[in-house]
């Protein structure tokens, strides 16, 4: 046989399953080599295997020989045929005369051997006989060879199946001790009771949940080892419907149990039924999953869940929760009171949520900048927002990023929240401006002492020195003349007092009415009433109304302030040309800007620009200057939140602009 044939994997693959290979001697084997050397009448007799690399003898006599190469072997020039092989004088064969086993037996000359074949057809080796001299075997010696190289091969099957059934044990051993192994260490409890109920196995867990060992509990019924409460009936008529035909039809049966243990525990438990067929009739696997730790866990969580739900969903704050990538994962209902828009929300992000509402998103641009900071630096982020609700009312919140940490440091999802501080912001804007209220007030104070100090001494001072005069004069004439000078000092000190007493009527007046002005109507009605002197001074009007022509503010002082701003353009008007005033509305954001224009004498505004609007400055010598318009117009429309400016040039003339707010 040649190495090619000699290496073939399905032939090695049938010698390797005999296991025949560097196997001690055995007396079968002997006694075949022994009965071949006698009957063939040959000195030398042995049984050889061949793998990929040698000739192994298994058994032999007549020399000590245990294995030669195969190319070297005498089976190197069989065919494959299925029949003996002769060679009656081997020195004169040029194929064996240098083999090795004729230098331990030089005189050897014949050789004679049946090949050893499996039922498949693969060769596995050879019963061989050897002489020393030159011969021929008969056809009864071939035939015998032949009969002990079949009894060969029966003590090789025999050999097989005695390996077959050591390897089944020992499988059987394997798979005994790990399904035991399963069994004692089974995160559930396992039992298996027959048809009357009689537990054959009950595993360690079991031992835990029903605190029954199992010396106890094996050879036992099960209907006296179970639950001894109600709840049993339910299980054992799961047990006993599974046993009387159900399991052939259903496999396995798992259902839910509750009850009582032997220390009145309450369990929770999970129980699977199945069935097998044994020698001695039908068993019933029972596995027994403790479901108690589980069920009281969810329960508690549930609670806990509901707990926290009622706390978060109740809570006056904005409370969402955020993924990596700034998408809503929940919110709660004061974060977005419609449910509607609270559902569509899930899983979108501030962009898609204020496109859906179709409103601007410069606060979803604001916020995502915010978020990736709180995403980068893994740090509380805060800060304030103001928005206009869906109600239409401002809102104020005081809002901030949570970025929740994960074990490899890494940010899992951001938690946000958001404070509505409207109510605070309203209040300390009321603060702020009652503040700059009272430090006007205050000023105003000084000024008003001031002027008492400097408008009212002087008519005092007369009036003590008229009145000591007439408490010293003798002639009636001479009193009465001072009586009469009396007048017109009591009829300024009156005015002065009216002026301060509605200056402050107007500071304090702070729930006064407002209403909306179509404002050229209103200047109409005020030169309605100074016909007179806009005929006499031939004063000329222009009016742009259009951006802005109502205008919400107190009607009583509308019609002061611009009684005091169209007379002071009058009264001090250039006496080099006709006079102009010109009036002009102008819309700006959330308020409009009143201009009202004349070409008049002007005031030095750098010079006078701290004194412009004090009570009791004048700029220019009139008869009927007072100095009280200008600080009677700048007191109400500052009262009402507004303010007033002014633009001004000697001899070219002057622009004053009031901006109304809220508007």
């Amino acid at each position: 046989m040649d190495v090619d044939r000699a290496c073939d994997p399905k032939r090695l693959n049938a010698l390797n399953q005999f296991q025949i290979m560097e196997t001690e001697s055995e007396v079968e084997f002997d006694n075949i080599v022994k009965l071949s050397a006698e009957y063939t009448e040959c000195p030398i007799a042995y049984i050889s295997f061949v793998d990929d690399k040698r000739s192994w003898f298994k058994a032999k006599i007549g020399t000590n020989v245990n294995e030669v190469g195969i190319e070297h072997s005498f089976c190197a020039q069989y065919t494959g045929i299925n029949h003996y092989m002769v060679i009656n004088n081997i020195s004169e064969n040029e194929i064996y005369k240098n083999f090795p086993l004729l230098k331990e037996h030089p005189d050897l000359k014949f050789y004679a051997g049946v090949p050893i074949i499996t039922a498949d057809g693969y060769m596995l080796g050879f019963l061989s006989v050897m002489d020393t001299k030159v011969r021929e075997i008969t056809d009864v010696q071939l035939k015998f060879l032949g009969l002990l190289r079949d009894q060969l091969l029966g003590l090789l099957r025999l050999n097989l199946k005695a390996i077959n059934v050591e390897n089944l044990r020992q499988e059987s051993a394997r798979k005994s001790v790990h399904l035991r192994n399963v069994f004692n260490y089974s995160i559930d409890g396992v039992m298996i009771f027959d048809s009357e109920f009689k537990i054959i196995e009950w595993n360690p867990v079991l031992e835990k949940i029903f605190q029954i060992s199992s010396q106890d509990a094996v050879g036992k019924s099960l209907l006296d080892l179970i639950f001894d409460v109600p709840q049993s009936k339910d299980f054992l008529s799961h047990v006993e419907g599974f046993m009387t035909g159900g399991y052939k039809n259903l496999g396995n049966v798992v259902f839910e149990q509750s009850g009582t243990d032997k220390e009145g525990q309450l369990k929770y438990l999970s129980i699977g039924l199945s069935s097998f067929a044994g020698q001695r009739g039908q068993y019933f696997p029972c596995f027994v999953s403790d479901k108690t730790e589980y069920i009281t866990a969810q329960k508690e969580i549930a609670n806990q869940k509901r707990f926290y739900e009622t706390v978060i969903n109740n809570i006056p704050t904005d409370i969402v929760v955020f993924d990596r990538n700034h998408r809503y994962m929940f919110i709660n209902p004061e974060g977005i009171k419609n449910p509607d828009l609270r559902e569509f929300a899930l899983g979108k992000d501030d962009f898609d949520y204020a496109k859906h509402l179709n409103r601007s998103t410069e606060p979803a641009e604001q916020r995502r900048k915010y978020f990736v900071e709180a995403l980068e630096t893994k740090q509380q982020v805060g800060w304030e927002e103001s928005a206009v609700g869906l109600d239409g009312h401002k809102y104020t919140k005081l809002r901030r990023f949570f970025p929740i940490i994960n074990e490899h440091n890494e940010v899992d999802l951001v938690i946000g929240y958001g404070l509505d501080i409207s109510d605070r912001k309203r209040l300390e804007e009321e603060q702020k401006s009652l503040l700059e209220k009272l430090s006007y007030q205050n000023l105003q104070l000084s000024d008003f002492c001031n002027i008492i100090s400097h408008n009212l001494r002087a008519p005092l001072v007369s009036m003590t020195m008229l009145t000591e005069f007439i408490h010293t004069a003798d002639d009636q004439e001479e009193q009465k003349l001072l009586v009469s000078k009396l007048d017109p000092v009591l009829n300024s000190l009156n005015e002065t007092f009216d002026e301060l007493v509605n200056s402050l009527q107007v500071q304090q007046d702070t729930q006064i009415p407002v209403e909306n002005i179509n404002i050229h109507e209103s200047i109409q009605r005020v030169l309605n009433g100074m016909d007179f002197d806009i005929l006499h001074n031939n004063v000329k009007f222009e009016f742009d109304m259009e951006s802005a022509p109502i205008i919400s503010f107190p009607v009583k002082y509308m019609n002061s302030v611009l009684q005091n701003l169209i007379s002071n353009a009058i009264k001090y008007r250039s006496l080099e040309r006709d006079p102009i005033i010109k009036f002009k509305t102008k819309r700006i954001e959330n308020g409009i800007e009143l201009f009202i224009s004349d070409n008049g004498l002007g005031i030095d505004v750098e010079r006078y620009k701290d004194q412009i609007f004090k009570i009791g400055k004048i700029f220019h010598r009139h008869p009927n200057a007072k100095g009280y318009g200008l600080f009677m117009t700048k007191t109400q429309v500052e009262t009402m939140g507004g303010s007033i400016g002014i633009e001004s040039k000697l001899n070219e003339g002057t622009t004053i602009k009031i901006t109304f707010i809220n508007q």
